[in-house]
């Protein structure tokens, strides 16, 4: 962290359960981030299908939409986002792992201007469950809350 980096008061405990709109406040890289998920919506089956074969079936997809706001005023310009997964009903991991997008739904980098307090980028990670699964909403289970997921539902 560079010594400019502003320190939220307000880091978000591991475990803890939010809604739709909530922003989680969570150490990332070298600095902090707000991470609010607003969705997670079922997407393209036939064209996710389509896209990965195979390797698709039995698996329904789903976009999970959220923002990324630089808190800490760190460089953290040009980086993969905060990986935010579909969650099933009960908070667990779908136990699904896909790498790649589809035109509704992109990943993109951060910004090049993501490198003040306030930047913000919108995401879309596309995820999957096994067809029959009930997907609830959406967890981040990176670094400090690996063991302990944030969880968001509607």
């Amino acid at each position: 962290m560079s010594a400019t980096t502003v320190v939220p008061s307000n880091i978000t405990a591991p475990g803890t359960k939010m809604k739709f709109g909530d922003r989680a406040v969570v150490k990332w890289q070298d600095g902090y981030v707000g991470i609010t998920v607003t969705g997670v919506d079922s997407g393209d089956t036939a064209g996710f299908r389509q896209k990965f074969g195979e390797n698709a079936n039995d698996l329904e997809p789903y976009y999970v939409r959220y923002t990324v706001e630089n808190l800490g005023g760190t460089d953290l310009s040009v980086k993969n986002p905060p990986l935010v997964r579909a969650a099933l009903a009960d908070g667990t991991s779908t136990g699904t792992f896909i790498t790649g997008s589809v035109d509704q739904c992109e990943t993109v980098l951060t910004p090049q201007t993501f490198t003040t307090v306030g930047a913000q980028v919108t995401e879309c990670q596309l995820d999957a469950a096994s067809t029959g699964d009930q997907v609830g909403g959406a967890r981040y289970a990176q670094g400090e809350y690996d063991e302990q997921p944030l969880l968001w539902t509607k």
